[in-house]
């Protein structure tokens, strides 16, 4: 795995990734809660806001046009990092990047990136009152503490693996290079958690910023706006706890080896995604979950990201962003060659039961995801593999499915 401070040829791939791409220094419109005076990206176009019966829209009138990676002044951003190792800026950098890509292109990678930037905190002296009266000191010159410093984002949560036995807390703040102090309400008192003592082999989740700014009133939401590409967490730690540190965007606590959704109750032996009577819009809100890699280990080191993540930022999967129809054909064609085999045997396969598995050759389907995670799922079922992170999308342990179903003579039946 790529540690904190490698200089490799992967780590000079992605720093050139992030300096060549042309990255939006502003958010996707998702129907979040609006900042008057910001700019958002909403399809094929720019808007500003402006207020309408006193709320914040979009302006439609206000519009310039947007094309992924296409350079737009005062818009879009290259990344200029001087360093040859993995660092705190790129990484923070990173983040940025994946999470333009699940929000403008659907492609959610974000369980594959730790939020741990191996940042630690020595100037941070702050004081404040919890809601429930307690005093709380986050003072680094206490030298029974370490205080770990994490970039994050609001209204999400956060999975948290931490082996520590000792009381340890977090809250959120404002911090570039120094620390930014709001009242009314302060950042650091709705965001506060203190834990008693947790275990890595069984993450908790930390809510405290789940839909923060729908419950601020206008003051603090306009303020909080301003700073939100400045948002950390803290974590104040026993300065013996040793353990690795993983923060993961969203819940993977019940992500061992697959997770039902609402969508997925077992409408069958073998398919929990349902593909065949879900949109194809409304699979990409199904998560699809496998073993995380980075929540499996707990070596004392604490990874920047899974190796997964390398066959995605170097285009060695295959997703909805591949622009090399060929390789989709090839996908497609496996899997008709698999349909067509079970049609032979009399078995009713999970391509079967999908009626678009024949779609136009080279063109991806979001079904697709879902049948080659089922394949990958009834494939571990024989082989027993250690495969981690399957979201989904063709990389090589699915080829390898793909395959093992091939010479096999195995079909899946539903």
């Amino acid at each position: 795995m790529i540690n904190f401070g490698s200089s490799n040829i992967i780590v000079g791939y992605i720093k050139e990734l992030l300096y060549s791409f042309n990255l939006p220094m502003i958010e996707v419109y998702k129907n979040q809660r609006l900042h008057l005076g910001s700019k958002y990206i909403k399809e094929n176009k720019v808007y500003n806001t402006k207020l309408d019966n006193n709320n914040v829209v979009l302006d439609e009138e206000s519009s310039i046009p947007y094309s992924f990676n296409k350079y737009l002044p005062n818009i879009t951003s290259n990344f200029n990092n001087k360093s040859l190792s993995y660092d705190f800026n790129t990484h923070k950098y990173l983040g940025k990047y994946l999470r333009f890509l699940r929000d403008y292109k659907n492609l959610d990678l974000m369980s594959l990136y730790n939020y741990f930037a191996n940042m630690y905190l020595n100037n941070l002296h702050i004081e404040f009152t919890t809601n429930d009266g307690n005093k709380i000191k986050f003072n680094t010159d206490d030298s029974n503490y370490k205080y770990y410093l994490l970039p994050i984002c609001f209204d999400n949560l956060y999975t948290i693996a931490i082996d520590c036995s000792l009381p340890y807390e977090m809250c959120c703040i404002f911090y570039s290079k120094t620390y930014y102090s709001l009242d009314n309400p302060g950042i650091e008192s709705l965001t506060y958690q203190k834990v008693n003592s947790s275990l890595f082999t069984k993450p908790f989740i930390y809510d405290k910023l789940c839909d923060l700014t729908s419950r601020l009133d206008s003051s603090a939401f306009n303020e909080y706006s301003k700073l939100k590409d400045i948002l950390c967490l803290v974590i104040k730690i026993p300065i013996s706890c040793n353990s690795s540190v993983v923060v993961l965007e969203g819940d993977h606590c019940a992500a061992n080896d697959y997770k039902l959704t609402d969508m997925g109750k077992m409408i069958n032996t073998y398919s929990i995604t349902n593909y065949e009577k879900a949109s194809d819009a409304d699979l990409l809100k199904v998560p699809l979950n496998w073993k995380s890699q980075l929540l499996s280990y707990n070596t004392n080191i604490s990874y920047p990201f899974a190796d997964k993540l390398i066959g995605y930022l170097t285009d060695n999967t295959i997703t909805n962003m591949t622009t090399i129809s060929e390789d989709i054909k090839r996908i497609q064609k496996k899997l008709v060659e698999l349909q067509e085999r079970a049609i032979k045997h009399n078995a009713t396969s999970i391509a079967i039961n999908d009626t678009n598995i024949d779609i136009p050759y080279g063109i991806w389907k979001n079904k697709l995801r879902n049948i080659l995670y089922d394949y990958h799922r009834k494939a571990n079922e024989y082989t027993y593999d250690k495969s981690q992170d399957i979201l989904g999308y063709c990389d090589k342990d699915i080829e390898k499915d793909l395959e093992f179903f091939r010479k096999s003579g195995k079909d899946i039946e539903i």
